[in-house]
């Protein structure tokens, strides 16, 4: 009997013990509660968008990894899916920061000879509150494919410009192989709004006038860091720069699509 007494105690301190060790998630505000998401955008298929914050959502290539842009408003959820409506698809609403012209970014060097690769779209995941994307590249002669997980999120500088992070970790890279990202960036002021502790090669600038402000574009690759973190975080004004192309219906139509996104932060 005493027996039985002392295994019951025992099982109860060890769930008691394993209830207080349980992970804490950081509890962070999105625009809307299913803040990523897949689906057409448009008109582009395979997408995948972040609604980071009210101030910056991105939306990606699935297919090729590639960033398709960053901007500041909102999706508009039209299209079967979402409306019962057929032909129409989800758009984006607002101007953008970036919209980026590589349409498949990643590469592999070995020295200075680009090598051949595939890339595949291994999903996303949720760790702390935060998302990843996850790919894999690889060649026919590496042991393992190479896995990138890209951390991406929001934040603000200290007089409120959002900033757009993104972070890589890669694994499985072989010796003497490095693996690269080519990028565009736009929406800044100064080199320094880009912030990285991978290397940054084959800039190129270009000084653009936005709304009595001078800008820079900046063209380039980055160099990531092998199986290690890279920081690439890009510090944006607050307006951005590239202006929608997305034609809206009217006035009423606008206001329309509005209150629709309003619905759907509430309803989600």
């Amino acid at each position: 009997m005493s027996y039985i007494k002392y295994l019951v105690i025992s099982l109860l301190a060890i769930i008691l013990f394993s209830c207080s060790k349980k992970e804490t998630v950081k509890n962070i505000d999105r625009p809307i509660d299913h803040w990523v998401f897949r689906s057409v955008l448009d008109l582009n298929p395979r997408m995948i968008t972040l609604a980071l914050s009210d101030d910056l959502w991105a939306s990606y290539h699935a297919e090729t990894g590639a960033l398709y842009k960053a901007w500041k408003g909102s999706v508009y959820f039209d299209g079967a899916v979402y409306t019962t409506a057929h032909g129409p698809q989800p758009i984006s609403i607002g101007n953008s920061y970036v919209e980026n012209k590589y349409k498949n970014p990643w590469f592999a060097l070995s020295g200075k000879d680009t090598i051949a690769t595939k890339y595949d779209y291994k999903g996303h995941r949720f760790v702390n509150g935060k998302a990843q994307l996850m790919y894999q590249i690889n060649n026919e002669k590496w042991a393992k494919p190479i896995a990138i997980f890209e951390e991406v999120e929001a934040a603000k500088s200290d007089s409120g410009q959002p900033i757009f992070q993104r972070n890589f970790t890669t694994e499985n890279v072989p010796n003497g192989v490095n693996i690269g990202l080519m990028f565009n960036a736009s929406s800044i002021v100064v080199e320094s709004n880009i912030d990285t502790d991978g290397k940054l090669t084959n800039i190129k600038k270009g000084d653009v006038k936005y709304d009595e402000v001078n800008t820079i574009n900046l063209d380039g690759s980055l160099i990531l860091n092998s199986n290690a973190t890279t920081k690439f975080n890009t510090t944006f004004l607050s307006s951005p720069t590239i202006a929608n192309k997305n034609v809206a219906g009217g006035e009423e139509e606008e206001e329309e699509k509005k209150q629709k996104v309003v619905y759907l932060k509430a309803c989600n």
